[in-house]
Order: structure tokens, then C-alpha cells, then sequence
């Protein structure tokens, strides 16, 4: 199987990357970034998804048999970027990339969104596939953008999709210790800071309506986001219908309880600094995933904080 992966090398991208070239899969990868990553079945090409006439040129000449779209601008910080380039980017591009895969009957698209869709949940409540979308960011708009895009032209064009509404990921590049990748996993990213390097750890958030004051989120290893996209991938080869799964834990944890927990494997007194609650920052998120675990015959193996924070 031939697969094409766009974003591949940001965190996510990265690591399925290599774990299908462990599942002798052959990828081709495009991203603006150079990927730190060389294999005999792996293809890099350096350039924006959204270039039609490059990305057709790869299409046409290339074999591909189904689109991981990871490709997008991941920052929930609203200031950072242009409206229109932000949402050129992480929405309103994906239709020329499913136009091109229509030319060259490409009729397998997986696409990368986020539990940001659903904005807050209230305390304790689940967020089903169903689940009305409140997004507070404009990452969370664009991703909600981008699923009904997906949706709509996928239908029209008469492309297979599953579009996966990842929940926190945890976890740094679990093939390479060196890797920088794990500057795209936030939280761990700032804990290590601060063990190895000192650096302060910030809390924002410290009297939210919550157990502890501090922000609850569901989290996920990037290990089971790797099984969870390769048993889609396996469903989209078996199957002509369409889906929208969430993947998480369905188990919900505070800031304030990841650190503790934290610091006790580490053997660390990494201390919490607090600031004010950020108006684009999730307060509480929960998944159920039944409907991911029943369709993709998929379940996390790791289940519990601790395990989550193994590297």
C-alpha cells in the first residue's frame, strides 16, 4: 500500500510516518518543513499542500492509495497569524487537495481534526461524535471548518473518509530521543523544560469551576493515536461508508493532577506557577469513544496517568 501524507513531519505525521515504515508500508511525505527522517520507502517533497500544480504533479506521477491529511497550523493562540492565511491553511485548502485526489481517483482521504471542535464541555459530561460543535478558538473554528469542507465535498467527489477528533495527545517521539518533535506536544514538552532545564512550568488557570481549580483534559498516548490511525486506515480499505470517531481516553485529568503525577515518576519538584485562565484554552473535555472502539476494533493500552506518562 502507498500512502500519502501531508504534515508529515510535525508530531503526529512523524511518528505514524516511521511507524508504518516498521509496518512495511511506502509513504510520500509533504510538508513545508524538511522531514529529520530518511527511509528507501519513504518520498519527501518540500512544499505546501495547497500548490496545485506541484501536488497534482506528485499525484500523477506517484502511486498513492489513500490521504492522511495532518497538514495545519496547531497553535491556539489567535494573534499569532493572519485570519485569511489561517484559515487558508488549516480549512479552506483541503478542497483543492480532494480535488486532485478526485482527478487521480484517489478514494481514501483521513483527515486530522480535534476535540478543540467541541469547545467546553460542562463539568463530568461526555462529548459524543454527535455533540454539538461550540468551538472557542479559531483553532477549534478552522478544524470545525475543515470537517464540514471534508464532509461535503468527500460526498460530492465520491471519496471515503474518516475524519479522527483527536483529544489531548501525550507522549514525545516515541522512535527517536532525538527528535524535536515534541515541541509539538505542548504539556510534555514544558514539563521536560522544566526537569531538565529549569524553566518555570505555567498553570493557566487556577480557579476554574473544577475539582481542583485547574483545567481537566482527556488525554491520549501518541502509541494508541498510531494504532487508532492505522485501524482507520484498515477500515477505510474495507469499507465504502464515511466516519467521524473520537480518540481519547474517555477519562478526564487536571493540570494539576498531570503534574503530581508527574513528579512522582520523575522524582522531580517541578512547581506549578499559576496565571490567569487563557479565554482560548478548554476548561473541562471528556470523549466517548464507543463508537470508535466498536467500528475500529481499537482500544488504548494505555489506560492510566502514569502509563500515559511514560515516555
Amino acid at each position: 500500500m502507498n500512502i500519502l501524507i501531508t504534515g508529515g513531519s510535525g508530531f503526529i505525521g512523524q511518528n505514524f510516518i516511521k511507524f508504518l515504515i516498521i509496518n512495511k508500508k511506502k509513504i510520500i511525505n509533504i510538508d513545508l518543513i524538511k522531514s529529520e527522517f530518511k527511509h528507501s520507502n519513504l518520498i519527501n517533497y518540500i512544499c505546501d499542500y495547497r500548490d496545485a500544480k506541484k501536488i497534482n504533479k506528485i499525484f500523477s506521477t506517484q502511486k498513492i492509495d489513500i490521504v492522511f491529511h495532518f497538514a495545519s497550523k496547531t497553535t491556539v493562540n489567535d494573534m499569532k497569524y493572519d485570519d485569511l492565511d489561517y484559515f487558508n491553511i488549516n480549512s479552506f485548502g483541503i478542497t483543492g487537495l480532494l480535488r486532485i485526489m478526485k482527478k487521480n481517483n484517489i478514494r481514501k482521504f483521513f483527515f486530522s481534526s480535534s476535540a478543540a471542535v467541541y469547545g467546553h464541555n460542562d463539568y463530568g459530561k461526555k462529548n459524543y461524535e454527535t455533540t454539538d460543535l461550540k468551538p472557542i478558538s479559531k483553532y477549534g473554528l478552522s478544524k470545525a471548518f475543515a470537517e464540514k469542507i471534508v464532509s461535503d465535498t468527500c460526498k460530492n467527489l465520491g471519496i471515503n473518509f474518516i475524519i479522527a477528533r483527536y483529544f489531548n495527545v501525550l507522549g514525545s517521539n516515541i522512535y527517536s530521543k532525538k527528535s524535536t518533535s515534541i515541541k509539538h506536544n505542548s504539556i510534555m514538552y514544558h514539563l521536560k523544560e522544566s526537569l531538565f532545564n529549569g524553566k518555570k512550568f505555567y498553570i493557566y488557570g487556577n480557579n476554574l469551576n473544577t475539582k481542583d481549580g485547574t483545567a481537566f483534559r482527556d488525554y491520549i498516548h501518541i502509541s494508541d493515536v498510531l494504532n487508532f490511525n492505522y485501524c482507520a486506515m484498515n477500515y477505510l480499505n474495507k469499507n465504502k461508508n464515511s466516519l467521524i470517531l473520537n480518540c481519547g481516553l474517555s477519562k478526564s485529568y487536571s493540570v494539576m493532577e498531570l503534574l503530581k503525577e508527574f513528579n512522582l515518576i520523575h522524582r522531580a519538584k517541578i512547581k506549578g506557577y499559576k496565571k490567569a485562565h487563557n479565554k482560548n484554552e478548554i476548561i473541562y473535555s471528556k470523549s466517548d469513544t464507543n463508537k470508535t472502539k466498536k467500528l475500529l476494533n481499537w482500544t488504548p493500552s494505555r489506560k492510566s496517568l502514569k502509563e500515559l506518562l511514560k515516555v
